[in-house]
């Protein structure tokens, strides 16, 4: 978790995680090691601003995505439902950010998030999500996939909350 209190003055998009700030460790886990990013375009700096300085809290989550489990809804790519040889699985770390709100707030030009793949073999259809606190379940609304590969993930999203990224796993055979 990393909070940050920023002066809007010639401040440009800010890349989440700040290494050069980050001095401690956590559950042998270093944040350096860590090669999931987000970035906040400036405009959302400059819109959320008061008195010339912003809020903003940024923060990974490891291992939640053992315990929200992706619902059938999400999927831009519809899945074999009768195939038992696929599961829709969260493949990325957790990672959130907020500018000083709660919940999710607009943006005019989308935040950036790179994710790190969990799983490298055999995952398909990368679809970027966010956790939705009314439904209860992660949605695809206003994120898309920029680009991806066998180990990365980049995703566009129109707002700041909590970000994953839902893939479709099949068994070998």
């Amino acid at each position: 978790l990393s909070l940050e209190v920023i002066k809007t003055k010639n401040t440009n998009s800010l890349f989440f995680p700040i290494f050069s700030e980050i001095s401690s460790e956590a559950e042998g886990i270093y944040w350096s090691d860590i090669q999931d990013r987000l970035v906040l375009p400036q405009e959302a700096i400059e819109d959320y601003a008061k008195n010339g300085f912003y809020k903003v809290v940024f923060s990974v989550f490891n291992n939640l995505n053992e315990y929200l489990i992706p619902g059938p809804s999400i999927s831009h790519h519809p899945m074999e439902q009768s195939s038992e040889n696929i599961t829709r699985i969260i493949n990325s770390r957790i990672i959130g950010a907020s500018l000083d709100k709660s919940g999710s707030i607009k943006l005019r030009r989308p935040a950036i998030i790179t994710l790190k793949h969990l799983t490298e073999t055999n995952i398909t259809n990368p679809v970027c999500v966010f956790w939705d606190f009314h439904l209860r379940d992660w949605s695809a609304k206003g994120c898309w996939v920029e680009s991806s590969n066998k180990t990365h993930t980049v995703c566009l999203c129109d707002h700041l909350t909590n970000f994953a990224l839902i893939m479709e796993r099949r068994a070998d055979i």
